[in-house]
């Protein structure tokens, strides 16, 4: 049975469309624009399910034990999104003085996976790093060195907190929390 198009995608696309019919109407090409007879899908209010205290220790205590765990707790720890987390370079993070600047995002596009830069002024920002985020990540950065002796330093050419296992950027989809608990 064919599903079809989440509500999100058909009002992008009616965006879009109405976009492109409202310069036809403009430039005399069309007599008027048939998609404002349209009612695109509502805008679905989904509730965010946020971890309490002991929840978020709890998956932390997992992520622990886990390859991607610091990647795991620098996401719980910080709010960061995940196309920003596998976008972060070394050069972004100081860990003596606990900060990081979140400067762009990795998206995939096309299948292909493309640096890009925030969406808005405020999604550059610098954020400060818990005692537990700058453990997991000075663990991070061991593996890193120790990767790199193995393989040499072309390994990771584009100096990523978390990249593949060699060296390129990780697709963010390709990280997912389905084998934590729900909680």
């Amino acid at each position: 049975m064919a599903k079809g198009l989440a509500a999100a995608s058909v009002r992008n696309l009616h965006v879009v469309l109405h976009s492109a019919l409202s310069e036809a109407v403009r430039l005399s090409l069309l007599p008027r624009n048939v998609a404002d007879g349209v009612r695109p899908p509502r805008k679905e209010h989904v509730e965010m399910h946020v971890y309490d205290e002991s929840q978020a220790a709890l998956f932390i205590e997992h992520a622990q034990r886990d390859p991607f765990g610091p990647l795991y707790i620098v996401a719980i720890t910080t709010g960061m999104r995940l196309g920003e987390i596998t976008a972060l370079r070394w050069k972004d993070v100081d860990l003596d003085k606990g900060v990081l600047q979140v400067n762009q995002s990795l998206a995939s596009v096309l299948g292909k996976m493309i640096f890009v830069e925030p969406k808005t002024r405020s999604s550059r920002r610098t954020i400060r790093l818990t005692k537990v985020a700058i453990y997991a990540l000075r663990k991070q950065r061991m593996q890193h060195l120790d990767q790199s002796l193995q393989l040499g330093e072309k390994w990771n050419a584009d100096d990523l907190v978390f990249p593949n296992s060699v060296g390129k950027p990780l697709d963010p989809h390709g990280v997912g929390v389905r084998r934590f608990p729900p909680f």
